[in-house]
This record gives structure tokens, C-alpha cells and sequence, in this order.
């Protein structure tokens, strides 16, 4: 059996402060083991607090990540050894943070195996009997980004000044000429054109110069006798897009999260990161792993305060975004998640990154004769989950690209037995970069703008429902799908721009009742998988109970082992001198005669 020893010291509110800063926080000066006054930073004092029999780690998993919390109350009291209550009683400061680490010991090895934190306004007291109760929050790479997480920052701090071109090269433009027979390549002083991918809409200037051919009589007009002719002509637009005031992607990343915790930003789906910790089934390189698309597109995102890509706005000077309004748009648009990595970095990676790093580490069907396992094949469906259509939209869209169709799965899984069944995603961004550069006054000044870039220039793609080339339609909703939203999909088959499909992966529904297994002195790995009677089983709730080292786990399935059901077997009950046939041994009848 571990054995576990505790430890506190005391800290200042800002970190790295020294023992002079504390000196008054307490009732008697230094007069206590958490104070030292020769010391710069406090020492670890071995405390004993009594414990309940159910103390455990719980693991907070979401989201491709996870927390380990303390579960359960720590009690301190005066006793032989040590006045642990009269110490703890002795601070004033309401703002001191205690520092608590937990030591396991597995025979002769000890190690520090969990830490956290509390204050005096965290504790239940009881000064009759000198009986003080506390909660402990854990103190991990996490903290920092959970509880700054709202707080929001001026990315104008970062001065951006990237430029962002609109190039309409190899988009058809239509012109007509103006009660004049005008011929091929004549002036075009006083003709409109437009985009035809935006239906009517002029353009409210005239490119110049351009090659017009194809011309043919639209219709006769009677003014000043002459005809009108429609022509065509393939040309180049090229002009600056959000005033040079553009922000590289990954710089408003680092920037947050460095500001907020410290971390490092990588990413190899957004930025081609070379895993350090050589990560199996990532392909490194310039192209994008999901799409295999060389250059990855990704790379040089920028974006822009919406105000700044519109003529008729004034320069913006405030550009306020929290660290999770960030990750949520980002996961919404990309299908990403983000967590902290064993090289302590903060990194965003696409969902198939999970499927293809993730392996199983424990047989529970071998483990001690495979008992742990035994009898424990019950399963559901989590049918709450899963919604039977996927809703996605801008702030302002107008091209079909943009606006997108609905993911639908039409299956019985997923029917209409919820009020609740359509999941909606609303981005407060715009993409549709034609429709923000023809319509200005359409734009709301609230939000930004995300572009795909290249050398200066948005990027064009042609679109996965019109079928034509406009520039960041990579970003559209309609080739968003396509390209990333084709994993990890609530069932394996649905509908997706128009389309019936068979994704690419899908997601676990199939949830198992609990087992518990030993992990004494274990390294319990919450994300990898582990292998059960039903087959490889997920991690979605787990907890460590410190008094027997067992893990109490649930566990969510693709889908599950035919081969872990019993063979029939037959079993007779005579009833009024009849046999009775049961199923089983569970004395559930199904069939007399």
C-alpha cells in the first residue's frame, strides 16, 4: 500500500516574493514553522491532517485534457507531533496563498505526487475544539489558463502591421457598354461591372486596364439610338485589405497565453511544428496533416479588426479578446482542441492528432487473471449527445460557400426525441472576403476578420458548392467542412454539403458502467486507452482513491466486442410441473409452454 505524507508553505499573492514581503501576515510575526525570515522563499513544513477514508484524486477530463482535483476535505488539528491548527490559525492576510504537496510512497521510492493550494477563507473553523477544515484547489499547468481565461487583452498591444491583398485574378467580370456600340477593347468610361459570384451587386469603380472579348447585343436602348453590349473579360484586382493593420494568428496566440501563463505557443496543424517527443502517425513538413495540402495554408492567417478592413470605418484603437473567446472560435472554425504537452508547451492540434497519438496502456481482460473485468460487460448509448444536425454561421456571409450547409445525420440515433437536437456554432467573424470588400455598409464593426495569406495575397480556392475560385474560401463553412470537420462527427454517416457521406471518424457513444481496477503506485494515464471485455475503452471519468490505490473508472466505446457475450446457455424452473424455459441465469422468463 503508498504512503502519503503532506506538506505546506506559505506564499505571497505575486510570485517570487520574498519572506520579507510576508512578515506581518501573521497574528505573532515569525513565530511559526511557515515564516522564515533568514530564508528568500519558504521552506516545505511537514503538516499531518486527518483525512477521510474516501479522499481521492478525481480526474476533470474535457476536451482531449485533463486536471487531477482533490476530492475530499483535509482536517487540521493540534496534536503530538505538531501544532498544526495553531500554526494555520496564526495568518491574517485573507490573500496569502498555502501551498500544499502531497508525497506518495510506493516501498523505498518517494515522490511528489499531487499539489495545490488554499487560503484561511477556503476553511471551515471551528476555534471550540481547534479544528480547522479546508478544500484544496490543484496548483498545475492549467491553473493559470482556467482562471484567466475571461480576462481580455488589446491585441493593439502588439502593434500589428500586416498587409493583406484581395487579388480577383481569374474571376469573370461582366461589362456593358453604355448607349454606345462600343467595340472590343474600346474605353470603358462610364460602364459598371461586377462580380458575377455576387449576383448584381456593381462594383463602384472601373478596372482599367482589362481585356474585354466575347461581346454580343444585350438589348437595343433608345437612347441616343444606340444598342448596349454585354461583354466579359478575365482580369486582375489586386488592392489592400485592412489598412496594413492585420495580426499573424499564431503572434495573438503566443501573446495570450505567454501573457497569461507563461507557456509557449506551438502547433503543427496551424504552424508546422516539429514535434520534439517524435509523436507517431503526424506527418512534419509544410503541408497541412489533415488535408495534405503542401504549402498548409494555415501557416500565414492573419487577422484583422473588422473595422479596419472598411474604407468608411475609423481606425480602430481598442481590439479586446479573452484567451477562450479565442480557443472557442478557433475550434469551432478548425475542429481543433488545445492542451499543454509533456515538454510543458502550450500546443492546438486538429482532432485527428488525438486519434492517431493516443494508445491503449493497460489489459484489464490479463490483469490479476483478468477478474477486474469479469461480469462488468453493461453498456448504454449516451443518446443526449447526439445531435441530429450541426448548424454553422458568420457574423456576415453572403456567397453559398459562406453560408454553408447543414451537417445532418437523419438517423433514429439521433431523431427528434430532444427539443434540444440541433448543436449551433455562431462565429463572430467574417471570412466571405468579396462580400466584405463589395459591402462595406453590411459589415458590422464588432468581431474580426480571419484570412487565409500567402506572400501578402488572401488566398482563392474554389468553393465545395459553387464550384468557383474566390479568394479565403478555404475559410468558407462549405470547404471548413470538407477539409476539417469529417472527423470525429457525432455518427459515422450523414450528410455534408449536400452530400450523403461516410466520414472519416466518428465519435464514442456507447458508455460502460463502472469498473474499478488497482493502480497502486501506478502511473494512472487518463487519456490513453485501456482494453475491457467490450474492447479499447476511453477514459471519460476516473477517480484515485488514496486509502487502497483503486481507480474507479468509466469507460465510452466506438463500439463494442460481440465476442464478449456469453454463449446461450439453457436454464429449466418446473412450475405447476411444467419446465419452464429461462434465459440465462438471471430468472428472467421468456418462453413457456
Amino acid at each position: 500500500m503508498p504512503k502519503y505524507k503532506f506538506y505546506l508553505k506559505a506564499m505571497h499573492p505575486l510570485a517570487g516574493i520574498g519572506s520579507d514581503w510576508i512578515y506581518d501576515w501573521f497574528s505573532d510575526g515569525w513565530d511559526n514553522i511557515l515564516s522564515d525570515p533568514d530564508a528568500l522563499e519558504q521552506e516545505w513544513h511537514q503538516f499531518y491532517p486527518g483525512v477521510s477514508r474516501d479522499l481521492a484524486l478525481e480526474y476533470d477530463i474535457w476536451d482531449h485534457k485533463h486536471r487531477r482535483k482533490l476530492k475530499g476535505d483535509l482536517t487540521f488539528v493540534n496534536n503530538q507531533i505538531q501544532l498544526d491548527y495553531s500554526i494555520l490559525s496564526k495568518i491574517v492576510n485573507e490573500s496569502m496563498e498555502i501551498k500544499i504537496r502531497i508525497e506518495q510512497s510506493c516501498s523505498t521510492t518517494a515522490s511528489d505526487w499531487w499539489e495545490g493550494y488554499f487560503s484561511i477563507v477556503d476553511g471551515k473553523w471551528d476555534t471550540d475544539r481547534g479544528i480547522l477544515t479546508v478544500s484544496a484547489s490543484p496548483d498545475d499547468e492549467y491553473r493559470l489558463l482556467e482562471e484567466l481565461g475571461d480576462h481580455s487583452y488589446n491585441l493593439y498591444d502588439l502593434n500589428p502591421n500586416k498587409s493583406a491583398r484581395i487579388n480577383f485574378y481569374g474571376v469573370q467580370k461582366d461589362a456593358w457598354s453604355s448607349c454606345t456600340d462600343l467595340e472590343p477593347g474600346a474605353g470603358q468610361s462610364g460602364w459598371q461591372e461586377h462580380h458575377t459570384p455576387q449576383g448584381t451587386d456593381q462594383f463602384p469603380y472601373v478596372v482599367d486596364p482589362l481585356e474585354w472579348a466575347d461581346y454580343a447585343l444585350y438589348e437595343t436602348i433608345p437612347c441616343s439610338g444606340g444598342n448596349v453590349y454585354h461583354y466579359t473579360a478575365m482580369g486582375t484586382i489586386e488592392t489592400d485589405f485592412g489598412n496594413s493593420r492585420g495580426l499573424l494568428i499564431k503572434d495573438a496566440i503566443q501573446y495570450l497565453v505567454n501573457n497569461i501563463a507563461g507557456l509557449e505557443y506551438v502547433s503543427t496543424f496551424f504552424d508546422n511544428d516539429e514535434f520534439q517527443l517524435g509523436d507517431a502517425g503526424i506527418p512534419i513538413g509544410t503541408k497541412n496533416y489533415v488535408t495534405e495540402t503542401d504549402p498548409n495554408p494555415l501557416t500565414g492567417m492573419v487577422m484583422f479588426q473588422k473595422s479596419d478592413v472598411k474604407m468608411t470605418s475609423d481606425r480602430a484603437t481598442t481590439w479586446n479578446i479573452s484567451f477562450n473567446e479565442f480557443m472557442d472560435i478557433l475550434k469551432t472554425m478548425f475542429n481543433i482542441d488545445w492542451f499543454i504537452d509533456n515538454a510543458g508547451k502550450f500546443r492546438i492540434e486538429h482532432w485527428s492528432y488525438f486519434e492517431n497519438t493516443y494508445g491503449s496502456d493497460l489489459d484489464l481482460t490479463v490483469l490479476d487473471g483478468g477478474k477486474w473485468a469479469f461480469h462488468k460487460n453493461k453498456f448504454s448509448y449516451e443518446l443526449n449527445e447526439m445531435p441530429n444536425i450541426e448548424h454553422f454561421e458568420w457574423a456576415e456571409a453572403n456567397n453559398i460557400d459562406f453560408i454553408g450547409k447543414d451537417i445532418i445525420y437523419n438517423s433514429v440515433a439521433t431523431s427528434n426525441r430532444y427539443k434540444d437536437n440541433i448543436k449551433s456554432y455562431s462565429v463572430p467573424v467574417s471570412t466571405d472576403a468579396v462580400y466584405i470588400y463589395d459591402n462595406p455598409s453590411d459589415i458590422s464593426n464588432d468581431g474580426w476578420v480571419l484570412l487565409t495569406v500567402a506572400s501578402d495575397i488572401i488566398i482563392s480556392e474554389a468553393g465545395m458548392l459553387s464550384g468557383v475560385s474566390l479568394p479565403n474560401n478555404h475559410l468558407s463553412w462549405a470547404n471548413l467542412h470538407y477539409h476539417y470537420w469529417r472527423h470525429g462527427r457525432v455518427l459515422i454517416n450523414g450528410n455534408m454539403n449536400g452530400s450523403d457521406v461516410i466520414f472519416l471518424s466518428s465519435q464514442r457513444h456507447i458508455k460502460q458502467e463502472e469498473i474499478t481496477y488497482p493502480e497502486c503506485c501506478g502511473a494512472f494515464d487518463p487519456m490513453a486507452y485501456k482494453i475491457t471485455g467490450l474492447g479499447e475503452g476511453e477514459v471519460r471519468a476516473a477517480e484515485y482513491r488514496l486509502i487502497d490505490g483503486s481507480v474507479k473508472t468509466v469507460f465510452f466505446y466506438h463500439s463494442v466486442n460481440k465476442s464478449a457475450f456469453p454463449e446461450a446457455e439453457t436454464y429449466f424452473i418446473l412450475i405447476n410441473g411444467v419446465n419452464r424455459l429461462l434465459f440465462n441465469d438471471s430468472d428472467k422468463l421468456i418462453w413457456y409452454g
